[in-house]
């Protein structure tokens, strides 16, 4: 079953650790949900997602080919090019 994701910006960011920062944020892989399966990358050039389930990847655009896997409702996962889970988290923010 096709899905969106809700609209907003999304922050991505690797895990930190305990001795410093929670996060470390990651320049250039933001992104905003803006419309249906439509997606603004970083430098505002626009894009397609598509979500199926909880397989969700950048159809073309700035992204295109990344794949995530949608851990939450407001949260994605990373998935590597060897199809492994990542520390990559893509969070949808309040800003």
């Amino acid at each position: 079953m096709l899905e969106t994701m809700p609209k907003g910006h999304y922050q991505c960011a690797l895990p930190g650790d305990a001795a410093g920062e929670a996060w470390h944020p990651v320049e250039g892989a933001d992104f905003r949900i803006v419309n249906g399966s439509s997606y603004k990358g970083p430098d505002g050039a626009r894009g397609t997602y598509l979500l199926t389930g909880n397989a969700f990847v950048f159809t073309n655009g700035p992204f295109v080919n990344l794949r995530f896997e949608r851990t939450g409702d407001n949260q994605l996962r990373r998935i590597e090019p060897e199809g492994k889970p990542g520390r990559l988290l893509c969070v949808r923010s309040a800003r």
